[in-house]
């Protein structure tokens, strides 16, 4: 391409053709990148990269307490919500953020969360490719997994990049527990 700019002085179609080399060149990149990701995530479930620790809360909670009582102290940006024993959703540090602050001691949680019923969950057993397929599809940061019919805990995005960067880091493929 820029032999025949400087050579012919053909400047359109030197430049045409770096711009085609250039597109051609990125398109590759994209597609080595998504091949080691999929072999990277081969074998791996739901199971093995879920947080079982996904803190609880209850629907009647105001939004000052759940940030003062919740988030302030772990960090955690999502919560699943429940009443007595039963899911009644989940609700995100976004869902919050969408409420102006002055609100947040007369909103409650039930009022902003995502139901149940309206939650995209994925099975224990399931690969973990077809979770992170599922997540960019919802443009969702967490996913709740199910087992027996009853979530067991949540995917986070963030946890699942980290994950990610850090077997690649230490150069080992991520592999079956």
């Amino acid at each position: 391409g820029l032999a025949l700019i400087f050579a012919l002085q053909l400047w359109f179609n030197g430049l045409w053709l770096i711009f085609i080399g250039w597109f051609l060149h990125d398109a590759a990149r994209a597609s080595q990148q998504q091949i080691l990701l999929r072999d990277s995530l081969t074998g791996i479930t739901a199971r093995q990269v879920t947080d079982y620790g996904c803190p609880v809360v209850p629907t009647h909670l105001n939004l000052t307490e759940l940030v003062q009582q919740y988030i302030l102290p772990t960090g955690r940006s999502c919560f699943l919500v429940t009443q007595g024993a039963g899911l009644e959703g989940m609700v995100t540090l976004q869902q919050i953020k969408k409420v102006p602050r002055t609100r947040w001691a007369i909103t409650s949680v039930q009022e902003i969360m995502t139901p149940a019923s309206k939650l995209k969950v994925v099975h224990a057993d399931q690969d973990v490719l077809s979770v992170l397929q599922e997540m960019n599809g919802e443009y969702a940061n967490h996913i709740p997994v199910i087992e027996a019919e009853k979530v067991v805990g949540v995917i986070n995005r963030e946890d699942l990049s980290r994950l990610l960067r850090t077997r690649a880091d230490l150069g080992m493929r991520l592999t079956p527990r």
